[in-house]
C-alpha cells in the first residue's frame, strides 16, 4: 500500500468516525428522550397499581362480596314469606331460619373477603415485582447505548491506525537500501 493509500484509508476511517460520532450523538439524544419517556410512564404504572388496600381491587370485590350475601339473606327471608302467605303455615320460625341463614352468609362472606385480601395481596405483589423488574430497563438501555458506540468507534480507530502502521512500498525499499548501506559501510 503506497503512503498516499494509507493516508486515504487513515482519512476517509476518520471521515466516517467522525460522521459516526454526530450520529451517535443523535441517536443517544433520541435514546435519552425515549428512556425518560419510559421512566415516566413507569411511574405511572407504578402509582397506578390497583392492588394497593383500598385501591381498585378492595373497591369492586369487597361491594360485590358484600351484595352477594345480602342479596342471599333477603332472598332466603323473601321465600320464606312467601311460601307461609302460600301455604297458610305458620311463619314463626321462618324469622329463625333467616337469621339463621343470614349468620351463615355472613360468616360466609368473612371467608369470602379474607380470600379475597389474600388475591389483593398476592396481586399487589406480582404487580410489584413487575414493576421493580422494569424499572431495571432504563439502566440497561444506557448501558446497551454505551457499548454500541463505543464498540463502532473502537473499529474505526483501529482501521485508523492499521492505515497508520502499514508502511508504504517506498518505506520498504528506503528501509532496505539503508540496511544495505548500513552492512556495507559497517563492513570496512
Amino acid at each position: 500500500m503506497s503512503r498516499g493509500q494509507s493516508t486515504q484509508t487513515f482519512n476517509t476511517a476518520a471521515g466516517q468516525n467522525a460522521q459516526n460520532f454526530g450520529n451517535a450523538q443523535n441517536a443517544f439524544g433520541a435514546a435519552q428522550n425515549d428512556v425518560g419517556n419510559y421512566q415516566s410512564e413507569l411511574s405511572h404504572f407504578v402509582s397506578g397499581n390497583p392492588y394497593t388496600q383500598g385501591g381498585e381491587f378492595d373497591q369492586t370485590i369487597n361491594p360485590a362480596l358484600t351484595n352477594l350475601s345480602d342479596a342471599g339473606a333477603n332472598s332466603l327471608q323473601g321465600a320464606l314469606q312467601a311460601q307461609a302467605r302460600r301455604t297458610g303455615q305458620n311463619s314463626a320460625a321462618d324469622a329463625a331460619t333467616a337469621a339463621s341463614a343470614a349468620e351463615q352468609n355472613t360468616r360466609n362472606l368473612s371467608s369470602d373477603l379474607a380470600q379475597a385480601q389474600q388475591q389483593r395481596i398476592a396481586g399487589e405483589a406480582g404487580y410489584n415485582r413487575d414493576a421493580l423488574q422494569a424499572s431495571a430497563e432504563p439502566e440497561e438501555m444506557e448501558a446497551g447505548l454505551f457499548g454500541a458506540g463505543g464498540n463502532q468507534g473502537n473499529n474505526e480507530l483501529e482501521t485508523e491506525e492499521g492505515a497508520a502502521r502499514t508502511p508504504s512500498f517506498w518505506d520498504q525499499l528506503g528501509g532496505s537500501v539503508a540496511g544495505a548501506a548500513g552492512k556495507i559501510l559497517g563492513g570496512r
